[in-house]
């Protein structure tokens, strides 16, 4: 039985010798892992208990999106509170700008010991795929002795204070193995005083291969595939564009390739071995919280930086404009703070995580954050939320980037009934998510819903103007 309150969710705030006022926080996520992968969500086809614990014990949040799918906006946007033009990591390698204020640097400034391991994928272009991360460059977080920029590599070999990595999958220890061994190292070291450690899993990005037994895990022949795979109506202009660089590298998805679906499914049954390989090694993680008597005064949340198609619209990857990709896991679990078998059904983004989160453990941020703080609704302060997600599409931020063609420039809003993108070369995109939940059909230009283009137009427009978003130069020529 779950407590599915709308438009708030319920929390007791209960003090407790243990907590001593400051709760641990421990974030956990993945990359490219898409919200229907996970039972919470309605997965039938893979088991996940342990990550399922996590929302079942605590919060299930129904609606929480990113702005951005593509990893490295996204993850500037979790770890400051705000938009990719504003962080400055508005593309893949691109860093942070170093006045940048993170949840690390305001935990660091009330008490927390701070640390990280994984994928940071937050600083400048590395020559190799994997560039350990100095501590003057660490953003706040002062054990980052395991970050790395970027890469997925999938084997690790620890010798003499050395560490190798290896695209194989049995190398050595296998990489989410390894770095939840490093999380727990520093659970047991901090285990008495407070502490915020983040741990960045790069699977189940692509490569999709992981180790055994979960390699064996999952058969293609018994993968299903979403129906849009096999869609046959005009696909907008980005996903043409999506399609023809596809067939250009060869990846096997591509909609001229007879192959696809066998390729597809292949792909699927590996994607799926390594989020079986991500929750058995969760289940370990909160064991090891429960063995120090720490689990309950900890705050655990599970989430992902972006989704994966996995055949929608016959693609897969990231980024482009359908819903999939936008609409992420997130899950969190505090006894002491929240109620278990709650799940919230409010527009939540992922520029409001950082001052949500802060907001529940009752520390103020730094001022800065453009997202907003969802911890009103625990109050029941409720009246002024606005169930509203916006799209800043990242590759083509700044017209300086690479000179980029405007065909590809967009900017869009998510609202409980709609979702449009507006395009700066004219061709827009609207979906109407009650009546079309797949996306099939681009309504936009459809005379019955001028009325509603040109509101959530104005609301893009207002919402780009009001932060500076350089959208905005060209929005103001089109709406």
């Amino acid at each position: 039985m779950y407590n599915v309150i709308t438009p708030c969710f319920y929390i007791t705030f209960r003090k407790d010798k243990n907590m001593n006022g400051k709760p641990n926080l421990l974030i956990i996520q993945t990359d490219e892992q898409s919200l229907n992968t996970l039972g919470v969500y309605g997965n039938m086809e893979i088991e996940t208990p342990n990550i399922d614990r996590i929302g079942k014990e605590g919060i299930i949040f129904n609606n929480f999106f990113t702005c951005t799918a593509v990893c490295t906006p996204s993850r500037g946007c979790f770890l400051t509170g705000r938009y990719p033009h504003s962080h400055g990591a508005f593309f893949n390698d691109q860093p942070l700008h170093r006045n940048e204020i993170t949840l690390a640097h305001i935990l660091k400034a009330n008490g927390y010991s701070t640390g990280y391991s994984g994928k940071w994928h937050l600083d400048n272009p590395a020559a190799e795929e994997i560039q350990w991360i100095s501590k003057q460059r660490s953003m706040g977080f002062d054990d980052c002795k395991w970050m790395f920029n970027r890469g997925h590599k999938k084997s690790v070999v620890e010798y003499n204070q050395n560490v190798k990595f290896f695209p194989e999958t049995d190398k050595g220890r296998y990489m989410t193995d390894w770095l939840i061994d490093k999380t727990a190292e520093f659970i047991i070291t901090h285990k008495n005083e407070p502490f915020f450690y983040m741990t960045s899993v790069p699977d189940p990005h692509m490569p999709f291969t992981v180790r055994e037994p979960y390699a064996s895990m999952f058969q293609a022949e018994n993968m299903s595939l979403p129906e849009t795979f096999w869609e046959e109506a005009p696909l907008p202009r980005v996903v043409k564009y999506r399609e023809e660089k596809l067939g250009k590298n060869k990846t096997g998805i591509s909609i001229d390739n007879p192959d696809r679906e066998i390729t597809m499914k292949q792909y699927k049954a590996g994607y799926f071995g390594e989020i079986k390989c991500i929750d058995d090694a969760v289940g370990r993680l909160l064991y090891i919280l429960e063995q120090k008597k720490i689990l309950d005064n900890t705050i655990i949340v599970f989430t992902s930086d972006h989704g994966d198609y996995m055949g929608e619209h016959t693609i897969y990857s990231k980024n482009m404009l359908y819903e999939s990709v936008y609409h992420i896991p997130l899950l969190v679990r505090c006894p002491e703070l929240i109620a278990p078998h709650t799940i919230n059904k409010r527009y939540i983004c992922i520029t409001d995580f950082m001052q949500t989160i802060l907001g529940l453990m009752n520390i103020t941020g730094s001022g800065r954050e453009q997202g907003r703080d969802a911890s009103c609704l625990l109050r029941n302060n409720h009246s002024d939320w606005n169930d509203e997600i916006y799209i800043h599409h990242p590759a083509f931020t700044f017209e300086d980037i690479n000179r980029p063609n405007q065909s590809k420039q967009y900017a869009g809003i998510i609202t409980p009934e709609y979702e449009l993108v507006l395009a700066r070369d004219g061709n827009h995109i609207l979906f109407d998510r009650q009546h079309d939940p797949d996306q099939l059909c681009n309504i936009a230009g459809s005379s019955s819903k001028a009325g509603i283009t040109a509101e959530l137009s104005r609301k893009i427009m207002k919402h780009n103007a009001f932060f500076s978003a350089p959208a905005y130069s060209w929005l103001a020529d089109i709406v």
